[in-house]
């Protein structure tokens, strides 16, 4: 194989290879931000049934101080430990005794891979979550149950 056939070969699946390692929602190195990201995630697929008024399983996530708390079964978001954190656990099935009927959300879509990656990504990256209202999740009037 010549040398500038193996150039133009490359030159030309390059951008193929890009595009697709670019299309994998876990290949996504960047710091993932809490209020354009995490925040639409947990306000329409979690806070639905875990906030003040209906905080399911002892889980509210309207506020850090709340959602970073420890549970009867361990910490709910433990900051840089995905694996030690209830939420990943019961959004991925990646706890031993859950099956895939107890993923949640119990009720409407499940996680998207991709919503899963930002969680994942958020919790090892520590879980940064904002100060004020910026951080302050509420609940939508009318959740996107079907």
């Amino acid at each position: 194989m010549s040398c500038s056939y193996r150039w133009f070969v490359l030159a030309v699946a390059l951008p193929f290879v890009g595009a697709c390692v670019q299309s994998d929602p876990s290949f996504n190195p960047g710091e993932v931000d809490f209020v354009t990201e995490v925040k639409p995630i947990l306000t329409s697929q979690c806070l639905p049934c875990h906030h003040s008024g209906t905080a399911l399983g002892g889980f509210n996530l309207e506020t850090e101080e709340r959602a970073l708390r420890t549970g009867r079964h361990g910490p709910f978001i433990e900051p840089g430990s995905p694996e030690w954190s209830r939420l990943w656990q019961l959004v991925s099935a990646s706890h031993p005794e859950r099956s895939e009927e107890d993923l949640m959300p119990a009720h409407g879509p499940r996680l998207s891979r991709e919503e899963k990656s930002i969680l994942y990504r958020w919790i090892e990256q520590g879980a940064t979550w904002p100060d004020g209202e910026r951080g302050r999740l509420r609940p939508l009037q009318n959740p996107n149950r079907t």
